[in-house]
């Protein structure tokens, strides 16, 4: 879902086959969607910033999943797992999917957010949760629906939920 040079990966087992298709829209977003031949699994809404940390260029990136049958509502992720390329065991407690090239430990099962370059990426991660708020808008899909999925809970203690939460406050 978060690499960067594949805009289409196809796949089958035994039993299944299917694809990921990554389509540019207007608006800075992105549409991915992962089809398997039965039915479509999910469309994501995908908003990417180019952030620069001691001179190497990094992306972070959010995804908002869309219904399968409205593409115009946003749903919610619940459980959703922070994603340094894939899944981590890091609980953001967002209600949808963000990726960032974080530090993590040495068995990527978590991350030490207390380290500097790993702060910056929460910061610019956060400021690209608030910015997407504003394409949101644009493409027509900021309704209430929307809104419950942004951090609103000021007592959430996770140093990416706290960051994001102060952002989209600002924002609003």
């Amino acid at each position: 879902l978060f690499l960067r040079n594949i805009q289409e990966v196809q796949w089958s087992t035994e039993s299944d086959k299917g694809h990921y298709l990554a389509e540019i829209k207007k608006n800075k977003a992105s549409l991915i969607s992962q089809i398997n031949e039965q039915y479509n699994l999910r469309d994501y809404l995908i908003f990417k910033k180019t952030i620069e940390i001691d001179g190497a260029k990094l992306n972070v990136v959010v995804a908002y999943p869309l219904d399968t049958d409205d593409f115009d509502t946003v749903v919610p992720v619940h459980d959703s797992k922070l994603f340094v390329f894939f899944p981590t065991k890091e609980r953001t407690g967002l209600k949808f999917l963000v990726h960032a090239p974080y530090k993590t430990t040495p068995s990527r099962e978590s991350i030490p957010f207390d380290d500097s370059q790993n702060q910056i990426i929460t910061n610019e991660l956060s400021t690209l949760i608030a910015e997407s708020i504003e394409s949101i808008k644009k493409n027509g899909l900021l309704d209430v629906n929307f809104l419950t999925l942004l951090p609103i809970n000021s007592e959430n203690e996770h140093p990416l939920y706290s960051s994001a939460f102060q952002k989209v406050k600002d924002a609003l």
